[in-house]
C-alpha cells in the first residue's frame, strides 16, 4: 500500500455496500515536523568529539552517560529487557536536567511496547509530564502521538488516553495551533474508535471552528479535512444523512484540487448517504461527478473506485427494480475488484457479496441469498465490516418470504 493511501486509512464503517475510509495512527506522521527529541537522540548517539548535546541533555557524571549509551546499544540489539533496566538506571543519574527524563521515559515505554505489545499508561503519563517541563518539546507532536498510540489498544484504554491528552493540552503553555489541532483530532479519533460518538464529534467541531479561516495553510488544511470527514462519518452513524452528505461535499471541495484520495472516498460516502434516504437521482449525480475524476486517479485507486461505483449503481438499480441492469453493474464490480492487485481500501469482496444477496432475494433466488447471507453472518463477516444491521434486516425479509417465522425471534 502506498504511503499516500496508508496515512488516511484507519478502518471501515460500512453503510449499505461501501465503507468509510478515514485516517488513524499513521495519519499525522506525514505532516508533522521532524521531532526535536528524535533529532536530539540521533545527534547524541553520534558521539562526536567536542559536540554539545542539544537542549542541554546532560548527566550528573560520566557513569550516567555510559549507562545511557549502553541502554541505546541494547535497544538497537532488540534486547529490550536489558535496555529498559539501563534506561531506568540512567534516570537516577539525570540530576536536574530538564530534557533527559522525557527522552528516557519515552524509551522505557518503547521497551514495554516491544516486549508486551502495548506501552505502559503510567510511563506515558510520566513522559508527557516531563515533556511539559521542557519548552523545546512542547510542540513535539510526533513523540506525543507515538506515546499515546502505544497505549491506545485495546479500546478499553481509550478513555484514559483521552484524559492524558486533555491534561496535556490544558497544562502545556505556548502550544502551536497545528499541535493543538493534531492532538484534538487524535482525541476525536480515539473517542470515535471507542464509539463515544457524541464526545468525538465535539472534538472535531472544536477543530473545525478553530481552522475555518486556515484553509490556505497546507498543514492546517490537512487537519481541517480530517475533522470534517469524521464529522460527516458521525452524522452518517446518527442517520443524519443529509448533513453527512453536505459535509462530505465540503471535504470534496477542500481536497479535490489536490488529487487527495480522501475526496474519492467522500464521493462514495456521499452517494451512500443519498441512497439511505432514497434520493436516487442525487446519488447518481454524485457518482457521475466521481466518474469524471477517475482519469486523474492512480491506477489502483481507480480500480477501487470503479468497484465501489458499480456496486452502488447496482444498489440503485435494485431499488428501482431494474434487475437486469443491476446484474451488469454487479458483474463489473466483481471484475474491478478481482483485477486490483494492490490493497483494497475496503474489503470489497464482502460488500459485493452483500449486494449480490439483495439481488438474488429480489430476483427469486431466495435459498441462494439466504445461504450466502447466513454464511457471512455466521463467520462474523457482517459484524466485522459494519454490515450487521443491514444483514439482519435482509435476513428478516428472507425469513418472511420463506415462512421461517421462528427465526424472527
Amino acid at each position: 500500500m502506498n504511503k499516500k493511501k496508508k496515512y488516511i486509512i484507519i478502518g471501515c464503517l460500512i453503510i449499505l455496500t461501501v465503507s468509510f475510509f478515514i485516517g488513524i495512527n499513521i495519519y499525522h506522521s506525514k505532516h508533522v515536523k521532524a521531532s526535536p527529541l528524535y533529532l536530539a537522540v540521533s545527534a547524541y548517539r553520534m558521539g562526536e568529539q567536542g559536540w554539545e548535546p542539544p537542549y542541554g541533555i546532560t548527566f550528573v557524571d560520566g557513569s550516567g552517560e555510559e549507562i545511557f549509551l549502553r541502554g541505546m546499544e541494547a535497544f538497537d540489539r532488540k534486547a529490550y529487557t536489558m535496555a529498559k533496566g539501563l534506561f531506568e538506571q540512567a534516570l537516577g543519574a539525570a540530576g536536574s536536567d530538564p530534557a533527559l527524563p522525557a527522552f528516557l521515559y519515552f524509551y522505557i515505554n518503547q521497551c514495554d511496547y516491544y516486549l508486551k505489545g502495548t506501552g505502559n499508561i503510567e510511563t506515558v503519563s510520566l513522559a508527557l509530564a516531563a515533556i511539559r517541563q521542557y519548552a523545546p518539546f512542547s510542540n513535539d507532536t510526533e513523540i506525543v502521538l507515538d506515546l499515546v498510540n502505544s497505549v491506545s489498544q485495546p479500546n478499553e484504554n481509550c478513555e484514559q488516553v483521552v484524559k492524558l491528552l486533555q491534561e496535556h493540552l490544558e497544562s502545556t503553555d505556548n502550544l502551536e495551533l497545528l499541535t493543538w489541532t493534531q492532538l484534538k483530532n487524535t482525541m476525536g479519533m480515539l473517542e470515535y474508535t471507542n464509539q463515544k460518538y457524541t464526545k468525538s464529534i465535539q472534538q472535531f467541531y472544536d477543530v473545525e471552528l478553530a481552522l475555518e479561516e486556515a484553509k490556505t495553510n497546507s498543514k492546517l488544511k490537512v487537519e481541517l479535512v480530517y475533522a470534517k470527514e469524521f464529522i460527516a462519518n458521525i452524522h452518517f452513524i446518527f442517520e443524519d444523512y443529509e448533513r453527512a452528505a453536505a459535509m462530505y461535499q465540503e471535504v470534496i471541495d477542500l481536497t479535490m484540487d489536490t488529487g487527495d484520495i480522501v475526496a474519492y472516498g467522500c464521493y462514495v460516502n456521499s452517494a451512500s448517504a443519498y441512497l439511505e434516504i432514497s434520493e436516487l437521482e442525487k446519488a447518481r449525480e454524485i457518482l457521475h461527478a466521481l466518474e469524471k475524476q477517475l482519469p486523474y486517479a492512480e491506477k489502483e485507486t481507480a480500480l477501487e473506485i470503479e468497484a465501489c461505483m458499480n456496486d452502488l449503481l447496482a444498489n440503485i438499480c435494485i431499488m428501482e427494480e431494474n434487475y437486469e441492469e443491476a446484474a451488469g453493474y454487479l458483474d463489473k464490480a466483481e471484475v474491478y475488484y478481482q483485477n486490483n492487485e494492490g490493497d483494497f481500501f475496503i474489503d470489497g469482496e464482502y460488500f459485493i457479496k452483500f449486494t449480490r444477496c439483495k439481488y438474488m432475494l429480489h430476483t427469486g433466488a431466495i435459498e441462494e441469498s439466504q445461504g450466502l447471507l447466513e454464511e457471512m453472518v455466521s463467520t462474523g463477516a457482517t459484524a466485522s465490516h459494519g454490515m450487521e444491521r443491514e444483514a439482519y434486516k435482509l435476513l428478516i425479509d428472507i425469513y418472511r418470504k420463506t415462512g421461517e417465522n421462528e427465526k424472527l425471534f
